[in-house]
């Protein structure tokens, strides 16, 4: 008798036959022939099954890749702007490619430059934001003055405060890129923060301000005195419980605030930029802040 199908005995997927006497012996052919068909069926279906798989395999990433680009419907331009003392400022910008419904601009920490920012940007572009990220004065690109090289290493609290006016010509630059300024925030760190704050005092434009592990005072960037001037300028303060001294600034900053001001400290030491990535949820705490606002 002829076994095929479930009841068969199997090598390898290649089915054994098996010849019995009498009226079985003269089925042996028909029966042959839908064993031999069965079995190219399930050939052709394992070729079909991995040409499918060779073809999925080569697309998939493909789209994985467009789709996670950073770069999708984000407009860039590099940033080169002359400021008063002949210091080129150096940065980038991104617009998305939606409307705008605000402008952010980015301040880095002590030894940094703007690329600090760069695993946030395309979800501020998606947020709706026109965002600026610069190199401060001596850092980064925005070295060259004349045919001097300046470094914040051998900066003193005049050097540092000339970021005041570097911010101001930025706004001119970003007004005429078509960037929205009647929402315009500041988001700093660390250093960056501490300059974010003198910039608001002295800048109505500015409708609210994140701050990142600020500090009282950081290279003789204060802004303890300062902080109450700002009654009409929201304010969210970020620190980690770990980070003793921006722990403690953020807490004396909130004392003192005169207007709308929220202070939201989570654990670890992070400091600045990085406690979006060890508390990731405060980067979308921070954009619902934000979205309030505008």
């Amino acid at each position: 008798m002829l076994l095929c199908g479930e009841n068969a005995d199997h090598d390898f997927g290649f089915p054994r036959f098996f010849i019995g006497g009498g009226a079985e012996k003269r089925r042996w052919g028909f029966n042959e022939r839908i064993c031999l068909l069965r079995q190219k069926m399930r050939r052709r279906s394992l070729y079909i099954a991995c040409l499918l798989t060779c073809i999925l395999s080569f697309l998939l990433p493909c789209a994985c890749r467009k789709a996670d680009s950073p770069d999708a419907g984000i407009t860039k331009q590099i940033l080169q702007i002359p400021v008063a003392d002949g210091l080129i400022l150096h940065g980038m910008t991104y617009q998305p490619a939606q409307p705008h419904v605000a402008t952010l601009v980015l301040l880095h920490r002590l030894g940094a430059d703007h690329t600090v920012w760069d695993p946030y940007i395309r979800s501020l572009c998606q947020a709706g934001y026109f965002v600026a990220a610069i190199d401060l004065r001596g850092h980064g690109e925005s070295t060259q003055r004349h045919d001097e090289t300046m470094r914040y290493r051998n900066f003193k609290t005049a050097d540092w405060l000339r970021v005041k006016s570097d911010l101001g010509y930025l706004e001119k630059a970003l007004r005429k890129e078509g960037a929205n300024l009647g929402n315009y925030f500041l988001m700093g760190e660390s250093i960056g923060a501490n300059l974010a704050v003198l910039s608001a005092c002295e800048d109505p434009e500015v409708q609210g301000l994140v701050l990142l592990s600020p500090g009282l005072s950081y290279r003789g960037v204060s802004i303890e005195e300062e902080f109450p001037a700002l009654k009409k300028t929201p304010i969210l303060l970020i620190t980690s419980e770990g980070d003793a001294y921006a722990a403690s600034s953020c807490s004396t900053l909130k004392k003192n605030a005169s207007n709308f001001c929220e202070l939201r400290s989570y654990p670890g030491a992070a400091h600045g930029v990085d406690i979006f990535t060890t508390s990731q949820h405060s980067f979308l705490q921070v954009l619902q802040w934000l979205e309030m606002l505008h």
